[in-house]
């Protein structure tokens, strides 16, 4: 897998959402998701959505030093659908009684699919740029990572109903404490 390709693989993603979708493409490289929450999203997009994280995912884990596998385009999107399923049985686990949550995904799985483009075009710019070892890249991915996934934390909307501030700690730093496990156990 070169740097040719990945820069094939990059546009192309970039360049059908823009085709197919154009005012969602508007909205998601300016980062509105205001503008995005305001119409449900098509099925084909959120498809589109979970196959670019997908693509996104194993450009940084490529980066990041994992030998290009076709298992890695499923990583990521396996590793975030974890992270829903998660956060809605925590929701579901903790809430109090009488509150219900109107569960949206198309907004954060937008938000999760623009942080790993980022992620992967911020990993190949510093690859071809400068002489970065393999573990350095692998703690920046890691570092992108962590930082999605705390802002994943705080926006997701069944975390924003928790009355208690020590209820909502404890819902987000368990989701970390599930997804940050195999990382570091994949790390070590």
């Amino acid at each position: 897998m070169g740097t040719k390709w990945i820069f094939i693989a990059i546009l192309a993603v970039l360049a059908f959402l823009r085709v197919s979708q154009p005012t969602f493409f508007k909205r998601w490289v300016s980062a509105d998701f205001e503008g995005i929450s305001e119409h449900p999203l098509q099925l084909s997009t959120h498809i589109f959505l979970w196959a670019s994280m997908g693509v996104f995912g194993a450009i940084s884990l490529y980066y990041a030093g994992y030998q290009a596998d076709p298992l890695l385009l499923t990583a990521i999107p396996f590793l975030l659908f974890l992270r829903f399923s998660s956060s809605f049985l925590l929701f579901h686990l903790l809430k109090e009684d009488g509150h219900r949550v109107q569960w949206k995904f198309g907004p954060m799985t937008a938000l999760l699919s623009l942080w790993y483009a980022l992620t992967s075009v911020v990993l190949l710019i510093l690859s071809l740029t400068s002489d970065l070892s393999e573990s350095i890249k692998l703690y920046l991915f890691l570092s992108f990572h962590v930082i999605g996934m705390l802002y994943f934390a705080i926006k997701q909307p069944g975390f924003v109903v928790f009355k208690t501030i020590g209820t909502r700690v404890y819902a987000i730093l368990y989701l970390c404490a599930l997804e940050l496990a195999p990382l570091v156990i994949a790390v070590q």
